[in-house]
C-alpha cells in the first residue's frame, strides 16, 4: 500500500445567519495522511490507522478536490517496539 500526503481542497459550511452580501467565498485546504486502499476516476479512499488487515477512519476524497499527493517513505519497523 502506497503511504501518501493528500492536499486537497474541502468544502466550507456557514452555521450562522448572514446577510447575503455578507457571505464570502472561503478555501479551506486540508492535509490528511495515510494509506491509500482504493481508487476510482472519481474517488481515493485513505485510511490512517491500520493494523494487519485491518484499517479505521477511511477517508474518501473526491479526485477533483485533490490539488496533490507526496509518496511518504515508511520506516521500517523490524526490530523496533513502542516503549
Amino acid at each position: 500500500m502506497r503511504l501518501v500526503l493528500v492536499e486537497w481542497t474541502d468544502a466550507v459550511y456557514h452555521d450562522l445567519w448572514e446577510s447575503l452580501g455578507d457571505i464570502k467565498p472561503v478555501s479551506m485546504q486540508i492535509r490528511s495522511v495515510g494509506w491509500i486502499v482504493d481508487t476510482t476516476k472519481e474517488y481515493i479512499t485513505v485510511v490512517p490507522h491500520r493494523q494487519s488487515d485491518q484499517a479505521r477512519g477511511g477517508m474518501t476524497i473526491p479526485v477533483a478536490s485533490i490539488l496533490k499527493i507526496s509518496d511518504l517513505d515508511e520506516p521500517s519497523t523490524a526490530g523496533s517496539h513502542p516503549r
